[in-house]
Formats: C-alpha cells, sequence, structure tokens
C-alpha cells in the first residue's frame, strides 16, 4: 500500500511539475517603445498591423507587418508553433490559419505589403464592399504567395513612394 501509495504520489507530482515547465504558445505584448520586427529591424509602430510567430521552444518573434512575416517565412526553417495577425476591426489576435485576408496596394500598412487580416470571411466581405478593394485571401492563399515577387513589388513600391532608387544611391556618393 504505502509503495503504490509513494508511486501515485510521484507520478502526481511529476505531472504537476510537467504542466507548470509547459512553453507558453499565447500571444506576447508587444512593445511599441522596444520591439523592433524580425525581419526588417524597423520599431513595431502600428500594432494593428503588427504580427507574431511563437516557435516551438515558446520563443516569440514580432513584425510590423503582415507581409515582412511573410517573407521571414521563406528565411527560415524554424519550427513555427503559432502564427498570429491582428484582426482589422477589433484589434484581437487571430490565430493565421482562421483568419481572412484583404490585399489592396491602396491599403497603408507600416511597409506597404497592403494586407489586413480579419476574423472571418463575411467581414473581409463587408470591408472589401465599402472600400472597394478587390483581392480576398484565404490563409492558405496568403502564405502561397510567391514571396520573390512580393519582395520585387515591395522594391518598386519603396523607391516610387520614398525615393530610395539607384539615382538617389548616386546623389550619396558624389
Amino acid at each position: 500500500m504505502k509503495k503504490t501509495m509513494v508511486i501515485i504520489l510521484g507520478m502526481l507530482l511529476i505531472s504537476l511539475l510537467a504542466a507548470c515547465s509547459e512553453t507558453s504558445h499565447e500571444p506576447v505584448d508587444i512593445s511599441q517603445d522596444t520591439d523592433q520586427c524580425y525581419f526588417c529591424h524597423m520599431g513595431v509602430e502600428d500594432l494593428g498591423a503588427a504580427t507574431q510567430v511563437i516557435l516551438e521552444d515558446g520563443t516569440p518573434r514580432v513584425f510590423d507587418d503582415i507581409g515582412c512575416m511573410l517573407m521571414s517565412f521563406k528565411d527560415t526553417n524554424d519550427e513555427i508553433s503559432i502564427s498570429y495577425v491582428v484582426d482589422y476591426d477589433s484589434g484581437e489576435w487571430l490565430d493565421l490559419d482562421d483568419a481572412t485576408f484583404v490585399h489592396d496596394n491602396e491599403i497603408e500598412t507600416p511597409m506597404s505589403y497592403g494586407f489586413i487580416a480579419f476574423a472571418s470571411e463575411q467581414e473581409a466581405d463587408n470591408y472589401m464592399e465599402e472600400k472597394d478593394h478587390t483581392e480576398k485571401l484565404s490563409s492558405e492563399e496568403l502564405q502561397a504567395i510567391n514571396t520573390s515577387e512580393l519582395e520585387d513589388w515591395y522594391r518598386a513600391h519603396d523607391a516610387e513612394q520614398h525615393g530610395h532608387g539607384d539615382e538617389h544611391e548616386d546623389e550619396e556618393h558624389s
């Protein structure tokens, strides 16, 4: 009887310790004062456009734009447990896999990728009707985007919007 009780208590103690040491895969709070985008290293200034991934070991990686998160997916082999995006309407964190996305070059996001997330397809449809945006994407479609094309588009857009073309580089070195 004593031996059985010791085994049961030992198993209970091991279970409690294991439960206490489980890695959290919940979204982390992002600080506009200190957090930087893992991909582009810019400060995370617009929390409504922020995203994050939680690695299997519980390490969070934050991004200032959905496009930066997509670009980092191609650059890393890290094992991601879960990815989060912010719902455009509520400001709440959503599992990337459960979100519906709207994309348009006219949507202003921190790095100008132009993606926003919604908790439901109906909410995305409502936004598209009000704003006359044309491209709606599921999570699968978003993650299947050719990031090389996305990067080319971003570079062209950045040069157009911010004057970072080759001619600007020549001016700096003259």
